[in-house]
């Protein structure tokens, strides 16, 4: 199952997420239209989707979210694409831009992090 959203998840969703993907989904984030894709395998793939519905570079970010725990990871290695990710990191703007949408995505998991237990790898 792959979703494009920029609505939240609904539990019924959310469950068919965690069915399908062990419990664990790969995210790409546009914070600036507060768009969401999730489900793939692939996080590439995830911020190719959002690239095709004209998303910008520098406005997606990609994480990995566990919908058991809530535990938010966003690596380096894919999101280092992004321009201006690329130099220096993530910007303390753009970290909250992230939490706010993941916050909004997925606030009906029972177990969601607060936005400061945000892991940036």
């Amino acid at each position: 199952m792959l979703c494009v959203k920029k609505l939240k998840f609904t539990q019924k969703e959310l469950q068919k997420l965690k069915e399908d993907f062990d419990g664990y989904l790969w995210l790409a984030i546009d914070t600036h239209r507060s768009a969401i894709a999730a489900g793939d395998e692939y996080m590439a793939d995830l911020r190719d989707i959002l690239l095709s519905r004209r998303s910008r570079t520098e406005d997606i970010v990609t994480a990995g979210i566990d919908l058991n725990t809530g535990e938010l990871y966003i690596p380096y290695g894919i999101n280092r694409l992004n321009p201006a990710i690329r130099h220096g990191g993530l910007s303390d703007q753009m970290v909250h831009d992230v939490e706010d949408k993941i916050h909004y995505f997925f606030e009906d998991i029972p177990a969601y992090k607060a936005p400061s237990d945000l892991a940036y790898n």
